[in-house]
């Protein structure tokens, strides 16, 4: 009964997902021979009814040779990829990004249990799947498996335990390095800006924003979990980087820890926690595994090109599963928290207008510092962009400019 009520919350919401996620080159690996044997984990099945609400391709003429139904009622889904059929179906001939979500209790067990899920032959065709050009999503807890894939340390920071009750909202904060931004009287380099502001880039698009404070600091932050009403129950299982603890120094290119963190393992981090204004907590990050073009085309922007990229969501913010329990508080923002997803893997399955969103109209050097998005109130004093709050601006990026409303 309770798998039939994940189906038919996950059914409901799945506009959430909208047409961007229908796209037949999109898989999800589990740790099961079917959604519906993941059961005992609610998170990761409501996760797989949602996936399939978007993405049930049936039998799949292209590939019937290759259909063996695993399922208890005979249905056959190619892009569910399991540990019984990973052999036949984990291939970037298939599709361009596969997605793997790890959300569950694991009774304080440390996070090595995470990365025993999976087998090391079910690794070694994922290392294989990223050479190829495939990308990967790693969400939640499963962002530990990244040191199985890649050259890249597991997270850590780790958490597994029972959670808590509590009348909070989680947030993801999509402003890097806030605490280091010009508009705060910190002192700039040649080499740019040091404040990244990733709210205008396709991963965040179409989603609320609220204005948080945190000590001297007002600035947009993505609400993904909780209610202003009442308690809910946080699992709170984070899986990220605490730079701090990863002997970055001096000989890693860069002005702070965030820097020196993109550096040395080839990424970009585009979110942390709600409360962290400073760099040093990475609970967002696009890795890649390849080198990149990155040359710019005729319009400044630069083309989406990745290929065996990673990216890893492991905030302990935004859950999948229903609420059950009918005493507690509506999650007011699991609709954000679902969008968002969508989002992700729309953008690593390679359907963003062939532009890549992250690095266009987002970090620019100084030189370029007419591109960058400038708020203005109505009577033309330019607004820091970490204390835009509600209310009528002008919007001003390069040569266009436009009124918006927050």
């Amino acid at each position: 009964m309770k798998s039939f009520l994940s189906f038919i919350a996950a059914f409901l919401v799945a506009s959430v997902f909208s047409t961007a996620m229908a796209n037949e080159r999109v898989a999800m690996l589990i740790p099961a021979s079917w959604v519906g044997y993941l059961s005992p984990y609610p998170n990761e099945e409501a996760a797989g009814w949602l996936f399939l609400s978007q993405h049930d391709t049936g039998e799949y003429n292209v590939h019937s040779e290759l259909a063996k139904p695993y399922s208890t009622n005979g249905e056959y889904h190619f892009n569910v990829i399991t540990p019984d059929n990973f052999r036949e179906r984990l291939s970037a001939e298939y599709f361009d990004v596969i997605w793997i979500n790890i959300h569950r209790f694991f009774n304080e067990e440390p996070a090595q249990a995470v990365r025993d899920i999976f087998s090391p032959e079910i690794y070694q065709a994922l290392k294989q799947f990223l050479a190829d050009g495939g990308n990967v999503m790693l969400t939640k807890q499963a962002t530990q498996l990244i040191s199985e894939i890649s050259d890249v340390p597991a997270p850590n920071v780790y958490s597994s335990g029972e959670g808590r009750w509590d009348k909070s909202v989680f947030y993801l904060n999509a402003g890097i390095c806030i605490d280091r931004q010009a508009d705060y009287d910190h002192v700039q380099s040649a080499d740019g800006p040091e404040f990244r502001d990733y709210n205008d880039s396709f991963i965040f698009s179409n989603l609320d924003k609220e204005l948080i404070t945190e000590g001297a600091y007002s600035y947009m932050a993505i609400p993904v979990q909780g209610s202003k009403e009442g308690e809910t129950f946080k699992s709170d299982h984070n899986s990220l980087w605490n730079l701090n603890e990863l002997g970055l120094g001096e000989d890693d290119y860069g002005r702070n820890l965030n820097e020196k963190f993109q550096s040395r393992y080839n990424c970009t981090v585009i979110g942390t926690w709600g409360q962290v204004v400073a760099g040093d907590i990475a609970g967002m990050v696009l890795f890649r595994t390849q080198p990149q073009a990155r040359e710019a085309s005729d319009d400044g922007l630069v083309p989406f090109e990745q290929q065996g990229a990673i990216l890893c969501y492991g905030l302990g913010g935004g859950v999948f599963a229903p609420k059950f329990d009918t005493n507690a508080a509506e999650n007011n923002y699991n609709y954000n928290f679902r969008r968002l997803m969508a989002n992700s893997l729309n953008f690593m399955a390679k359907k963003v207008d062939g532009k890549d969103p992250i690095i266009t109209g987002t970090v620019m050097p100084e030189a370029d510092q007419d591109e960058a998005t400038e708020y203005y109130d109505l009577s033309g004093r330019k607004i820091p962009a970490g204390r835009v709050g509600s209310g009528l601006y002008i919007c001003r990026r390069g040569g266009n400019v436009s009124k918006v409303v927050f």
